[in-house]
């Protein structure tokens, strides 16, 4: 059987039967398998990965020539970032979630989370973009502490928490330019009412 095929594969001579602990097939659990065997990609595809990460960050990094805009709910044009600049985030968020120190370790050095806050804080009002990359952050901060390079370098060369503060200061100058502006409308509007009384 499919199990049983497995289970020889893996190294268990009963072919599946109690004593192994779990794995996967499509027929459901067989034995054999330890969790990380289920977990861990094979190397091949790690290596894919792994190469993959510098073309990922080659293609990101074409955003800052990118002058394509988008019409936004107020009419108002805004950065368009482009679906596939959205889908390569998702595949980076899917790499981290798969835990392996290689990629990890390919992501650092080839600076793509430089890129991902770049994105983040430039396409504002992308709400699919800033979910993704919110789980890419949730991925690194609460990871291990294998992961303690990655997280050191997210909060120090990525200025994370900078980033942070800049765009909580731009936040607090745009709310008070619009209070500001407001208040000069009711004013303006209140002498008009006034002219007209008299």
């Amino acid at each position: 059987t499919a199990a049983a095929a497995a289970a020889d594969e893996l190294g268990d001579g009963e072919g599946g039967k109690e004593g192994g602990s779990a794995a996967s097939t499509d027929d459901g659990p067989v034995a054999g398998a330890s969790l990380d065997a289920m977990t861990t990609p094979p190397d091949e595809v790690i290596v894919v990965l792994v190469n993959t990460v510098s073309r990922i960050g080659a293609y990101l990094r074409s955003h800052a020539d990118d002058t394509r805009t988008v019409a936004f709910q107020s009419k108002d044009q805004v950065p368009r970032l482009g679906m596939t600049r959205l889908k390569l985030v998702n595949l980076l968020e899917a790499m981290l979630r798969v835990d392996v120190p290689q990629i990890d370790a390919a992501i650092k050095e080839n600076g793509v989370l430089i890129l991902v806050l770049d994105l983040f804080f430039k396409y504002e009002w992308n709400s699919l973009l800033h979910h993704s990359v919110s789980g890419i952050l949730q991925c690194i901060l609460e990871g291990s502490e294998a992961r303690a390079s990655l997280q050191e370098h997210l909060i120090l060369e990525c200025g994370l928490l900078e980033r942070i503060l800049r765009a909580f200061e731009k936040d607090q100058s745009a709310e008070a330019e619009a209070a500001a502006a407001n208040l000069a409308a009711a004013e303006m509007l209140k002498k008009e009412r006034e002219g007209k009384a008299e």
